[in-house]
């Protein structure tokens, strides 16, 4: 491995249940070095399979902190991955996230989607507003659509 191309990769799993409640796993962060010239998604993906044990009906769900943006990306190609390593190159230290889930989508496995969200209790509320109050532009500023329309805005709120 060239020195000038190492880089350290900090593996964050959350905890999850290995296929349907047969064994627990608690939290751990793993390190390896990788070569970020050599190293490519499909091998790094089969690295990371091996290294995370986990059931024939779920995957892993690779995903980093974009600098740019301040969200979660999840690492699909080796465009991404090296974008990835490219944002964290001045400190040579890539963290990533490994979420094991069942083979479902997606968009179910992110806290945008949970029910329980601020943001999901939001859109419902506007759901539930619009559908119980007729749209107008003189809709005052305590309705119950109002504040909806504001939460969503802010995406945290009620």
């Amino acid at each position: 491995m060239d020195c000038s191309s190492a880089c350290r990769v900090v593996i964050q799993i959350p905890a999850y249940v290995e296929q349907l409640g047969e064994e627990y796993h608690v939290t751990s962060n793993n390190r390896i070095i990788v070569d970020k010239d050599m190293t490519n998604w499909v091998d790094f993906l089969a690295e990371l399979d091996a290294m995370v044990k986990h059931g024939e009906q779920q995957e892993l769900h690779v995903s980093f902190l974009d600098k740019a943006c301040n969200e979660y990306v999840h690492i699909t190609s080796d465009a991404v991955l090296l974008e990835a390593f490219s944002q964290y190159w001045d400190i040579r230290r890539l963290p990533l996230q490994v979420i094991v889930h069942d083979l479902e989508p997606v968009e179910e496995v992110l806290p945008s989607t949970n029910p329980g969200s601020p943001l999901t209790r939001a859109r419902k509320a506007l759901l539930l507003a619009t559908n119980h109050q007729e749209m107008s532009l003189t809709t005052s500023p305590g309705s119950p659509l109002t504040r909806a329309k504001k939460a969503l805005q802010l995406g945290i709120k009620n």
